[in-house]
């Protein structure tokens, strides 16, 4: 399997192929039902267009970034090969389970995408359809009636009665506390500066604590104190904050053609977000985290009685 797979993603899915000629081939079969590479491209192929948009406009590709990108899609193959596993395992479950979908709720899908890409012109739905995933009006339709038949098991089946307790998310904030919700710290700098050598004399000579702001007054009139994260300052500017304290004042950073002086009006952050803030973050963190372990669960136990043969 991952011989054929590892095939195709170099000869068919690479950036850099001249000719997109697919040979199908079956890579698993399914509780009866085939798992082809063109399925895997149908998945995989408008994200690759992307991708490849983004590093032509670059105009050359170094050897290691063609190899990683190579590489980037083998996983993406990967990925989409088992996700088009489970959706046909639990597909074959909503269908054992009695459950079926109206044609009205997937014609009404099928109108909504045709809108939304082509305004309802079903001659260029279909043209867009092809480019994006290859496929036809009708096999959309039955790939949209899975994808929505799938959907909606895990929903009502697996996640709708997730609750997470409330001490869970206590629990999670504090053990996390430090590495996950610790505010940055902003320093609130006032920025004198004067490109002109008499001016720039003019400060050196009387620039103190106590006449710092007449000098921004004189010089800067415009200038105003703002916020700014240590990552966003230039490198001369952090040397200062490391052991500035507030109404600090900088010794005079060159940085051509001007000069400047900094004074630390204020620090803020360093400290925790508040619990009550992040607790609605926490509780989708966690309840992400639940349906993730029952879909890995619910899917394990489908496998063990499925009938899955990979070529």
């Amino acid at each position: 399997m991952k011989h054929a797979l590892f095939t195709f993603v170099i000869c068919v899915g690479s950036l850099f192929a001249q000719n997109n000629i697919v040979t199908i081939k079956i890579l698993a079969v399914v509780n009866g039902n085939v798992i082809t590479n063109f399925d895997i491209n149908s998945f995989t192929s408008y994200r690759k267009m992307q991708i490849q948009k983004q590093y032509s406009s670059k105009g050359f590709i170094s050897p290691s970034e063609k190899l990683a990108l190579q590489k980037m899609f083998v996983q993406m193959d990967q990925t989409a090969f088992e996700e088009l596993i489970n959706k046909e395992l639990i597909y074959a479950k909503f269908l054992s389970d009695g459950y079926n979908l109206p044609d009205s709720i997937i014609d009404e899908r099928l109108s909504e995408e045709m809108n939304r890409i082509s305004k309802g012109d079903s001659g260029k739905f279909a043209e867009a359809l092809y480019q994006k995933m290859g496929l036809s009006i009708s096999e959309y339709r039955r790939f949209i009636k899975k994808d929505m038949a799938v959907k909606s098991y895990v929903n009502q089946k697996l996640y709708k009665r997730i609750k997470v307790p409330a001490q869970d998310v206590v629990d999670y904030y504090l053990e996390h506390r430090n590495s996950k919700y610790k505010l940055p710290q902003k320093y609130k700098l006032a920025i004198l500066n004067a490109e002109d050598a008499e001016k720039i004399k003019a400060i050196t000579t009387t620039l103190n604590k106590e006449s710092y702001d007449a000098l921004l007054k004189e010089y800067n009139p415009e200038s105003k104190s703002m916020w700014y994260a240590k990552a966003d300052v230039n490198k001369l500017f952090k040397s200062f904050l490391e052991s500035a304290k507030v109404g600090d004042i900088s010794s005079e950073i060159k940085l051509s053609p001007k000069s400047y002086w900094l004074k630390l009006v204020a620090i803020s952050g360093g400290s925790f977000a508040k619990f009550e803030d992040i607790k609605t973050v926490i509780e989708k963190e966690l309840s992400k985290k639940e349906k993730e372990r029952r879909f890995k669960k619910f899917v394990a136990l489908l496998r063990r009685s499925a009938f899955i043969k990979v070529l």
